[in-house]
């Protein structure tokens, strides 16, 4: 980067508007009049020349920006036509549209299991490659899933942030709050194909299948042998 290239960009940026954003602070004076220069300094804001007015986060289109301070307003422009849910951003939408179609582009080319979202495929695929980018700083447990860190980090912290709103007991996470509320509604959601018997967990449901493979063993007839 010039000495001509970092003035102009000072003075575009001016009036601290991109302090917290910007690392111009890392150009540093040395000797005379001569200036010490790191490559990547201050690239951020030439090439992001769109900052919010809200937070100072610098984009690179005027489009980005528009679409990023909806994160502010809360504005939804974007409706589905079937269920009228709203979006602050078009992309979303359109993967919102794929529940209603169906539709699944996204194939994984290990197991063929397809994906409305190219995001999901790449979540699942790391079942395949064991991959577990996500480490917890305080006990270095390694997760395959940022949203998985989230749940974990839980057992350090004591935070339950799911309240159950008849007997305001807490749970860690949405799931068991879930199943929690069966108990007060009397919901049996797992049946039991051989005799239908109903169950409001799924471990029950398939602890009580036992019972049903037991009867055909013993029921079965043991051959004589000649």
């Amino acid at each position: 980067m010039s000495c001509s290239q970092l003035s102009s960009h000072s003075y575009d940026v001016g009036h601290d508007m991109f302090r917290g954003s910007c690392v111009v602070e890392r150009v540093q004076e040395v000797e005379g009049d001569k200036w010490k220069y790191d490559s990547n300094i201050c690239q951020q804001m030439i090439s992001k020349r769109y900052v919010c007015d809200v937070c100072n986060k610098a984009l690179s289109r005027s489009s980005n920006l528009n679409a990023h301070k909806r994160t502010h307003t809360g504005e939804r422009p974007y409706m589905c036509d079937v269920c009228n849910k709203a979006f602050s951003h078009y992309r979303s939408l359109v993967i919102h549209k794929c529940a209603h179609t169906g539709e699944r582009p996204y194939l994984c080319d290990i197991c063929n299991k397809a994906f409305s979202q190219w995001s999901d495929l790449n979540k699942h695929k790391r079942i395949h490659t064991g991959d577990t980018p996500y480490t917890c700083d305080v006990c270095n447990k390694a997760f395959s899933h940022y949203s998985s860190l989230n749940v974990h980090k839980r057992v350090h912290t004591g935070e339950r942030p799911y309240l159950c709103d008849i007997c305001n007991k807490a749970f860690n996470h949405s799931s068991h709050l879930n199943r929690h509320k069966r108990i007060h509604t009397g919901e049996k959601p797992y049946v039991c194909d051989a005799c239908s018997k109903a169950f409001n967990q799924r471990s029950s449901l398939n602890k009580h299948k036992c019972t049903h493979t037991n009867e055909k063993l013993s029921g079965a007839s043991i051959p004589h042998s000649q």
